[in-house]
């Protein structure tokens, strides 16, 4: 048990993280204002807004929230918990509404209201949300080996520090998830054991770790297809490996990230990587953000409309 003096440490650090948090968030919302208020002319000139492109990528939108949804469905379904279509997709639009706070609490809510609802340990929860992580940072990051390496063999563009930084991150990630079962029987902390005895229970899954795997892809697949879309509103046909090799290392970097919802964050690693593949900084700024406004509002409308639905969907039960 913790005493008084531990506690309130705990409590003295997640203030300080949510302090710089929220530095943070302002000084990249000030370096984003500087940024579209010196180019807004800019950004006007270029961008062509049709109502197909709204219409096809509202749908890539709602497909990868319920993907997400999906995701939550299958990862509990592994500690025999039984989500209903509202409580799966709803949770999702909660978790990705409420990361875009400054105290990024969309982890925090999914997890009260499993344990409220069906009794789900909250170190069960840590080892479903780290777990599935680990998978989608391997997912990730073979995707975007692949991609890079499809790039500079057909099109002769080799982005070096990308490649580099995927290789890393895929060889930490495998490694880690196939060395859980060994590390599991050297521990002796009960809180340590419970937690990576989730991670194995998720390893040892079977089919819904193939299905997981495939719905990464899936998801990193209709990312792709979302960036490439904005590239062509500024007039830009972008091959769909390019927009492969940017989306990876964006969706990381945004969420590790202190920042709420990555907001900036994910611009400026497309943008740098753009330049890096010969298209230019600020066209990948440019069509980043575009991507980023139309994705705001459907997680709001969606994220505030579920957060209604779960919470008069549990009070009748």
């Amino acid at each position: 048990m913790l005493n008084e003096e531990d506690n309130q440490v705990i409590k003295d650090r997640g203030y300080f993280k949510k302090g710089i948090s929220l530095l943070l968030f302002f000084l990249v919302t000030s370096i984003a204002i500087t940024f579209f208020y010196k180019n807004w002319e800019v950004f006007v000139s270029l961008v062509d807004i049709s109502p197909g492109y709204l219409v096809s990528m509202s749908l890539l939108i709602i497909a990868f929230q319920s993907l997400a949804g999906m995701k939550i469905k299958i990862l509990t379904s592994i500690f025999d918990i039984a989500l209903k279509p509202r409580e799966w997709f709803g949770l999702a639009q909660v978790n990705s509404l409420l990361n875009y706070l400054p105290i990024r609490g969309g982890g925090a809510a999914n997890a009260f209201y499993l344990k409220g609802f069906f009794n789900f340990p909250f170190l069960k929860y840590i080892a479903v949300l780290t777990a599935s992580f680990a998978i989608t940072t391997a997912v990730l990051s073979f995707a975007g080996c692949f991609s890079t390496v499809i790039v500079y063999i057909f099109y002769g563009v080799f982005a070096g520090y990308t490649l580099s930084i995927y290789i890393i991150l895929l060889t930490l990630t495998v490694a880690l998830f196939f060395s859980i079962k060994w590390i599991v029987t050297k521990v002796t902390n009960r809180h340590l054991f419970s937690f990576l005895s989730g991670w194995e229970r998720i390893r040892k899954s079977g089919k819904k770790l193939v299905v997981l795997i495939a719905m990464d892809f899936a998801m990193i697949s209709i990312d792709t297809m979302r960036i490439k879309l904005s590239y062509g509103r500024f007039g830009f046909d972008l091959n769909y490996f390019k927009g492969m090799a940017m989306v990876p290392i964006s969706n990381l970097v945004s969420v590790v990230s202190m920042v709420p919802g990555g907001v900036v964050v994910r611009e400026l690693v497309i943008g740098l990587i753009s330049e890096e593949l010969g298209m230019g900084f600020k066209v990948g700024v440019f069509a980043s953000a575009l991507d980023r406004a139309l994705l705001f509002f459907w997680i709001l409308l969606l994220g505030a409309l579920s957060m209604v639905l779960l919470h008069y969907y549990r009070k009748d039960v």
